[in-house]
């Protein structure tokens, strides 16, 4: 028998002899080593080589080395963080997607809306008696008092009535109360 086949007590029953066994082994292809001129790139007979750069061209080309070289050289008295955002803001200028941002709990968030609104609710209380959040006195508020004591003219309220006036009762003449009919 070969080795490659255990025997049952129904192969023995059987007592059929199996076929030989033909172990294959699976070579995968490798490319032969090329020669170094093999290698270079092949010209398309319909390819037409680059045409010759513009003086235009080379001076745009140089403006933007010039520019990278700048910033870069900015960069270096930055501390590490800011040489980071720096490098971020670069790239996302150059064409690269930005960071996601970080997620954020949703009871955090909104605890955070609350305070927000809070804060904008007392912003929007010293802005209408004239102060600023910190608490200092305006310097819009000459002009809000002008603007306030100003009516407005046209058709805002009365229409065409409120530019020639109203005639009220008490200017009217009257008939004469203690007259009457005999």
């Amino acid at each position: 028998m070969s080795e490659g086949f255990v025997q049952t007590k129904s192969s023995l029953a059987r007592e059929v002899k199996p076929a030989e066994f033909e172990e294959v082994v699976f070579n995968s292809y490798k490319r032969k080593p090329s020669d170094e001129s093999s290698s270079a790139p092949v010209m398309k007979r319909n390819r037409r080589p680059d045409p010759i750069p513009k003086p235009e061209d080379v001076h745009r080309t140089f403006m933007k080395r010039a520019r990278h070289d700048i910033i870069k050289f900015g960069m270096t008295g930055f501390d590490a963080t800011q040489k980071q955002q720096t490098k971020e803001a670069l790239a996302i200028s150059l064409g690269a997607k930005p960071r996601k941002k970080k997620g954020m709990n949703y009871k955090e968030l909104k605890e955070q809306l609350k305070k927000q609104k809070v804060e904008d609710k007392a912003d929007v209380e010293f802005q209408s008696i004239g102060k600023t959040a910190d608490g200092h006195a305006s310097a819009k508020i000459k002009n809000r008092m002008r603007n306030s004591k100003q009516k407005p003219r046209g058709d805002s309220k009365g229409g065409i009535l409120n530019v020639y006036g109203k005639v009220k009762k008490q200017d009217l003449p009257q008939k004469g109360k203690g007259k009457g009919k005999k």
